[in-house]
């Protein structure tokens, strides 16, 4: 789809900053490293290449000596940092209404991103499509987000709320 290259907003930048920095490892050098200008952690409205952010989730990954970065930094993901999405999924009634939402909403900001919520035999299913643009690695920015959409879920419909099963494009890690 042409237009502006897909985005996201720069809060969760200034999130994985932060981390990083809790874990004493200095984020300036990721950034440049990912291609991104340092004032976005001064802005949480800035919207970012998300090729961008995804290449600097790998960067603070491999940093980190952490292959389940995402998974780490999720836990610690202040909730509703990530602006009017996580509020979204944080404040819905019901589970199927979040994820409804959610990708009604990821077109606002990244139409080349495709979302869609399916339900089909008793099942829902959010079903997330990168464009061909990205060429980043997205290991650890897609665990970090299905993991935060989890976690929050998980708040709003209660801890005993499980998906059936979720499914990444990229193989299990190993233990």
């Amino acid at each position: 789809m042409p237009g502006p290259a897909a985005s996201l907003r720069a809060a969760t930048i200034a999130e994985l900053c932060r981390y990083c920095e809790s874990q004493k490892l200095a984020p300036a050098p990721l950034l440049a490293a990912a291609g991104l200008d340092p004032a976005c952690r001064q802005n949480p409205n800035m919207l970012v290449p998300l090729n961008s952010a995804m290449a600097l989730f790998h960067e603070a990954g491999h940093a980190l000596g952490d292959p389940a970065f995402g998974l780490s930094f999720a836990k610690h993901f202040t909730p509703g940092a990530s602006g009017i999405g996580g509020l979204l999924v944080m404040h819905a009634p019901t589970v199927r209404e979040a994820l409804t939402q959610l990708a009604r909403l990821s077109g606002a900001f990244s139409p080349q991103l495709s979302a869609q919520f399916e339900e089909a035999a008793g099942y829902g299913k959010l079903v997330w499509t990168y464009p061909g643009t990205v060429s980043a690695p997205r290991l650890h920015y897609v665990t970090f987000s299905a993991a935060v959409i989890l976690i929050r879920l998980r708040d709003g419909a209660g801890s005993d709320w499980r998906p059936r099963f979720v499914e990444f494009e990229h193989r299990a890690p190993d233990h």
